[in-house]
């Protein structure tokens, strides 16, 4: 009767663990799907007149008010209805008049910002963030910190002890970057334009490097082939492997991390083959071997792979593998132990 109740256990395990996967490999808004590294010149930062809907809706309320005072007002003096008329003009009338002229005079002054720059430029790295001005050549931190991008939601974290946190919602259309963001209380559209080069870094490149994740987040006190200790791999070289519980061997979940360093300007692809699979599980639904990959070493932002590798095929080919990071991960997983495999990265030729 246990046995029977763990065979259940395991299916249902399964078979929520593959509606995740498929979910996960389809999903088109991952993290990886915005890529913002690099530098981007601010070229508007436009205030959302946010008390004006509410003008607009008191309004309203008085302009009503003073409907049903009319009747009251016949019964009054003559100077009340005088006032009632006065009220309601300004009442409706001057708030938007005002509003609009503001919003002239900001559409004025938005045709008079001759030096764009004097708005800033963000750069952004793989994790960090500066939000920076530039007067006479001299470059000002106005903000930095981390961020973490999921899906169109970017959320800022400054360096200070504050540890400040803000939130926008972005879009991106060609090199053209909107950030949606409430900063002080105050709704805001920052406008950003990508820029081709970086002419604000120093000689030797300091502020525009890459993460190096090999020294800043491995760890080789963790397990060899984890997720914070994967298992170095060398570019064009056939690797030969074998998938392993971690944990133990009744949780039914084999696993092998890897990763290697690559060029940012070079497309990839990986072929995986699995060697003479012996499945022994609960259900068939459980026999294959998932390819994960991603461009960097966190739980979160690794993609499943869309085509398994079931067992009547036991070979895979992904192509058009390009990292913005330097940095390769890939996660090999299956409900069996002691699955065999080899897999080899090679640089993808380009169709001319």
């Amino acid at each position: 009767m246990n046995q029977v109740k763990h065979i259940l256990a395991i299916l249902a395990f399964s078979i929520g663990t593959s509606l995740a996967l498929t979910s996960c490999g389809g999903d088109d808004e991952g993290p990886d799907t915005i890529v913002l590294n690099g530098l981007w010149e601010i070229t508007e930062i436009e205030v959302v007149p946010v008390e004006e809907e509410t003008t607009e809706e008191t309004t309203e309320e008085e302009t009503t008010g003073d409907d049903t005072t009319e009747g009251d007002t016949t019964e009054g003096d003559t100077s009340d209805g005088d006032t009632s008329e006065g009220e309601g003009e300004a009442g409706a009338g001057s708030p938007p008049a005002k509003a609009e002229g503001d919003n002239g005079d900001e559409t004025t002054d938005g045709d008079n910002t001759e030096p764009v720059a004097d708005l800033g430029y963000m750069r952004f790295g793989m994790i960090t963030y500066e939000y920076f001005m530039v007067e006479e050549e001299k470059v000002t931190t106005v903000h930095s910190g981390t961020y973490q991008l999921a899906g169109k939601t970017l959320s800022f974290t400054e360096d200070e002890a504050s540890s400040e946190i803000h939130v926008a919602l972005i879009e991106l259309k060609g090199q053209q970057l909107t950030m949606n963001m409430t900063i002080d209380g105050e709704a805001q559209i920052w406008y950003a334009q990508k820029m081709a080069e970086d002419p604000f870094l120093d000689e030797d490149g300091e502020q525009g490097k890459l993460v190096d994740f090999e020294n800043e987040v491995h760890s080789a006190d963790s397990i060899p082939g984890s997720l914070l200790n994967p298992d170095l791999m060398i570019l064009n070289d056939t690797l030969f492997g074998t998938l392993d519980t971690l944990i133990s061997k009744e949780t039914y979940k084999a696993e092998q991390f890897l990763y290697l360093k690559v060029d940012t300007a070079k497309t990839y692809q990986l072929t995986v083959q699995i060697i003479d699979p012996q499945y022994d599980l609960p259900a068939a639904i459980m026999e294959y071997v998932q390819v994960w990959l991603s461009y960097q070493p966190f739980a979160k932002n690794y993609q499943a792979e869309e085509n398994r590798i079931e067992p009547e095929e036991n070979e895979a080919l992904f192509g058009d593998i390009k990292s913005p990071t330097g940095y390769l991960y890939i996660r090999l997983f299956s409900y069996q132990n002691e699955i065999a495999y080899k897999l080899i990265l090679e640089e993808q030729a380009q169709e001319e």
